[in-house]
């Protein structure tokens, strides 16, 4: 039996970046937005315990990148209406 071809990390990123349309990195970080997006209804959470569920250390980069992925603060996020 043949073992798989090894390939580069580079080349890895590039091949995920060419059928995802977006580098690996900006996956995750999308995908851990969109859970706090999820749990940021949750009143009984604070915004600090959501960014800690959702793997980021610090609630200031946290809030950063929600900012940047929404356009919005996870707390104006929380204030407004949650659609049907």
């Amino acid at each position: 039996m043949k073992a798989a071809p090894i390939i580069s990390k580079d080349y890895l990123r590039h091949l995920f970046r060419h059928y995802a349309d977006q580098s690996p990195m900006r996956t995750i970080i999308t995908t851990r937005i969109e859970h706090a997006k999820d749990l940021l209804h949750n009143d009984e959470l604070t915004v600090a315990m959501v960014a800690e569920e959702c793997g980021f250390e610090s609630i200031y980069y946290f809030s950063r990148l929600f900012k940047e992925v929404t356009g919005q603060t996870p707390s104006g996020f929380r204030q407004k209406p949650r659609p049907d």
